[in-house]
């Protein structure tokens, strides 16, 4: 299938997905999003499926930037980081331990707990967890990935940048799909890649999600996919 996207087709088919209408940011990230297809000589309509899907899974259906929100209530801290805030992590339900309760509400306290020592970050002290939360639109986490990503970028673009020193950086739309393609492609946040789920003999969106985020919504994640790959084939 040829790289080139039409781009009237491509709107066309896409705005099903999107309740039959555009808006202008959504326009503006898909455009982005074919534009770096393109540039990667991609062909595989799977991928580029996949990597609208997780767009869609990881900031919503307005596709917009943006930077994690960690608002978690003592609950809610329990059921999505039970091995440091529920008493028991495999209990059901969840019951809060001490720190969730004290932390609850207090987004940059979350952060620097929940994501100590994870992703390269640092101890809770140093501040890492909140200044390396999930940020753009494949939501990069942890101080590695900001490292991994800045030498990406750095080595393929003239205007470097210094994403250590200023993360906000990831809230560019421009650079916030570069982050996520070279995560796709070359699988520098998980170690998994699209090629090891999408191959002459395998389609496997399920197992995909893995490259960016575990199994989180992953069945929503594949169906989601297929909706959408469903439309890009008909693109000439």
């Amino acid at each position: 299938m040829q790289n080139k996207l039409d781009r009237k087709q491509y709107f066309d088919n896409l705005r099903p997905i999107f309740g039959g209408k555009l808006t202008k940011q959504q326009v503006e990230t898909l455009e982005a999003i074919a534009v770096e297809y393109e540039f990667r000589n991609w062909t595989d309509r799977r991928w580029l499926a996949a990597v609208i899907a997780t767009s869609i899974i990881e900031v919503g259906i307005n596709l917009q930037p943006v930077s994690e929100n960690l608002n978690y209530s003592a609950q809610g801290l329990a059921d999505t980081f039970p091995s440091k805030c529920a008493v028991n992590a495999k209990a059901k339900p969840k019951v809060p331990n001490s720190k969730a309760i004290l932390y609850q509400r207090r987004a940059e306290k979350i952060a620097n707990y929940v994501y100590a020592g994870l992703n390269g970050n640092r101890s809770e002290q140093y501040g890492d967890g909140w200044r390396y939360r999930g940020m753009g639109i494949c939501q990069t986490t942890g101080r590695a990935n900001y490292r991994k990503i800045q030498e990406a970028y750095n080595a393929s673009h003239d205007n470097k940048i210094d994403l250590l020193n200023n993360p906000e950086l990831l809230l560019r739309l421009d650079l916030s799909i570069f982050a996520m393609f070279e995560g796709m492609e070359n699988g520098i946040y998980t170690g998994v890649k699209l090629s090891d789920y999408f191959t002459n003999k395998k389609t496997d969106w399920y197992n995909s999600r893995k490259i960016i985020n575990g199994t989180f919504k992953a069945k929503e994640y594949e169906a989601l996919c297929i909706r959408i790959y469903e439309q890009l084939i008909k693109i000439s």
